[in-house]
């Protein structure tokens, strides 16, 4: 039989034949289920089903011709010099496409986690983080690609790891602040409009940037904090709660009848019931102190908001003055006792 550049005619028509077969059966598999899935990507409410599909349409036929090629070429008799270049140049194109396509995932998966929010640092901190995970992808390819063409990884990375060791000691700071906001940005532990107390600090959060996040004071100065140090504290975020609970302690003097004592705690919630947003929770007789007999009265109001409770718990101690000016019942302040009422 015939051969020709050392193969014989039915070995390149087999060959020719499994090239056709795998290439034509990608093809089939390819568009089959982007068309299945498509189908259930339609009424979900997910993004999972269209990354998939964008996933799959990234492999052109290019691609797949070319791994049809590599099939086809075990039923030839070539060099081995030429079947390495033709491996090594698969694997380059294999992982440069598994790269392509867990950029697509990682792109849907933040995708899902900002797209209920419209609010611009959720937008830069998906974006930074985005370009992080990418840049990682790309370097972890590279360094299998690197690995399959025969290069000394292990001594690249070693070279790599001091001047990348200088590098992190000389951005520590910028680095810290950065994981941090990418921590905020996964735990939300507050977003733009809460109020918070971190530490010291306490107002309205306004910003929430790369490097640090800014508050505004009820004073009304806007204080910059950095996001490493807000990781660090303990926050308390007042917005989240659907109501406030104060306690007020009111002093009465030694000497005041027990009926006036035993009707002591039914004035201070008569006084609470007449405020708007504010409901008695308790009112008791607590102790008896180094001076006066302590009543604890403890209220809620029914909004976040600090300036109204403000009001409230102002509407509160003047309507217990009153009630009490009304029983001429004392108030004991520090260093005097106070009567009500004459």
């Amino acid at each position: 039989m015939d051969m020709y550049w050392g193969n014989t005619l039915l070995q390149y028509a087999v060959a020719l034949l499994v090239f056709s077969v795998t290439a034509l059966a990608f093809m089939v598999v390819q568009r089959g289920v982007i068309a299945y899935t498509s189908r259930f990507a339609e009424g979900s409410r997910t993004l999972v089903d269209d990354a998939i599909i964008a996933m799959l349409r990234t492999v052109h036929p290019p691609f797949y011709w070319f791994v049809s090629f590599v099939f086809a070429l075990q039923y030839l008799a070539v060099s081995s010099y030429f079947q390495t270049v033709v491996h090594r140049f698969f694997f380059i194109w294999l992982a440069v496409q598994v790269v392509i396509a867990l950029q697509i995932f990682i792109d849907f998966t933040i995708a899902e986690r900002v797209r209920s929010s419209s609010k611009a640092q959720n937008v830069m901190v998906a974006g930074i983080l985005s370009g992080i995970a990418k840049i990682g992808l790309w370097l972890i390819s590279l360094v299998f690609i690197l690995s399959n063409l025969g290069v000394n990884v292990t001594s690249l990375i070693a070279g790599l790891g001091i001047g990348g060791i200088a590098i992190a000691l000389a951005a520590q700071n910028i680095l810290g602040d950065l994981f941090s906001s990418l921590a905020i940005f996964f735990d939300r532990p507050f977003v733009i409009g809460d109020y918070i107390v971190v530490g010291a600090n306490s107002g309205t959060v306004q910003k929430i940037g790369v490097k640090s996040t800014r508050i505004k004071a009820l004073s009304g100065e806007e204080i910059s904090i950095p996001n490493k140090d807000i990781s660090a504290a303990r926050i308390s975020n007042f917005r989240r709660m659907k109501e406030r609970r104060a306690v007020l302690s009111i002093a009465v003097p030694y000497g005041t009848d027990a009926k006036t004592l035993a009707n002591i705690p039914a004035l201070l919630a008569q006084s609470v019931e007449k405020v708007e947003h504010a409901r008695c929770k308790s009112a008791f007789l607590v102790q008896m102190g180094a001076s006066a007999f302590m009543f604890e009265l403890v209220y809620m109001i029914d909004d976040r908001d600090f300036e109204l409770y403000q009001i409230a718990r102002q509407q509160i101690i003047l309507s217990i003055i009153q009630l009490f000016a009304k029983h001429h019942i004392a108030l004991i302040a520090p260093g005097q006792t106070i009567q009500l009422g004459g």
